[in-house]
């Protein structure tokens, strides 16, 4: 939960190049958003029954007739609110003694329905609950984060959004708690990447935008370029190929320019074993080995037609 993108891409070649914030994230007191009108909007009011009506959250409860418990000592902390067969049942608040507090809806003694939880001075959550545990939509408002969302026994999943307080976001899918399926990640200097997660590492099929205008089409293992990609520069330069960790390996096309390209073996970003060159219409074959030329063949006349 709340993994930033300085932490998915911490080894990615990609994101070293744009810079990485080292400051420590802080963020500013923000309003809790008023989940009330997504959360049973369409509950008429008109028909509910006419006791007391309790506000709790901006939210009108109506006691549900049971009784009524103030500062009650349970556990390890106090309950202020409605009681059923000696259970927390209905609306109330509940103060643990480490500081904690709970203000929303009960049942049989659990969080169940809607309420907002303080963990700390910092932490909070506002939404839906079951069992005890966050589960539906809610908001989770951190020092170093925010995500806006669904939730499955108090761990992210589903559709969600998370923001960090540097810029950066994540608005797509979550599992347990992490990033997973498909979404897309704006990086704190403006990139961004559209397509497949797998376990908060971009891993799968992808587009990765540079605010430089480089852009990455392919595929990713573990937020590193892996299998077949195409990259291209600004200035109509391309790699068209394979790539292992990050880097061109195996058979690819790098193009400066319409007449002037490289066609062939790489390892570890460089050409590395055979290849045929193309310029201004000629061709010829060559051997390379860790980016240097060591050999022409001469019987290669019209290789064009073997390419």
């Amino acid at each position: 939960m709340g993994v930033s993108c300085s932490e998915i891409l911490l080894n990615s070649s990609c994101f070293k190049s744009s810079g990485q914030n080292k400051e420590p994230l802080s963020i500013p007191n923000l309003p809790l958003t008023n989940l009330t009108r997504r959360y049973q909007a369409k509950k008429a009011v008109k028909n509910l029954p006419k006791p007391r009506v309790i506000w709790v959250l901006n939210k009108a409860f109506f006691p549900i007739g049971g009784l009524w418990a103030e500062k009650l000592p349970i556990n390890d902390g106090t309950y202020t609110g409605e009681l059923v067969n000696s259970k927390r049942h209905g609306i109330g608040t509940f103060c643990w003694n480490d500081g904690k507090f709970y203000e929303g809806q009960w049942e049989n003694n659990t969080q169940c329905g809607y309420g907002r939880m303080r963990f700390n001075q910092e932490d909070v959550f506002e939404g839906q609950w079951e069992n005890d545990l966050m589960n539906g939509y809610g908001i989770l408002i951190c020092r170093n984060f925010k995500y806006v969302g669904n939730w499955v026994n108090g761990k992210q999943s589903g559709k969600g959004i998370e923001t960090w307080p540097d810029g950066s976001s994540f608005d797509g899918d979550f599992n347990l708690g992490m990033k997973e399926g498909k979404g897309t990640l704006v990086f704190q200097d403006g990139s961004r990447y559209i397509g497949e997660f797998k376990a908060n590492q971009l891993c799968g099929y992808g587009v990765y935008y540079w605010i430089d205008n480089k852009k990455y089409v392919g595929n990713w293992v573990n937020s590193k370029k892996q299998g077949k990609g195409l990259m291209t520069w600004p200035d109509g330069k391309y790699y068209d190929g394979d790539y292992l960790n990050d880097l061109q390996e195996g058979n690819g096309t790098y193009a400066v320019n319409e007449n002037k390209k490289y066609m062939g073996e790489w390892k570890a970003g460089k050409k590395h074993g055979l290849g045929v060159v193309f310029h201004k219409g000629k061709s010829r074959k060559g051997q390379w080995e860790e980016g240097k030329l060591t050999k022409w063949f001469e019987d290669s006349v019209d290789i064009l037609n073997d390419v």
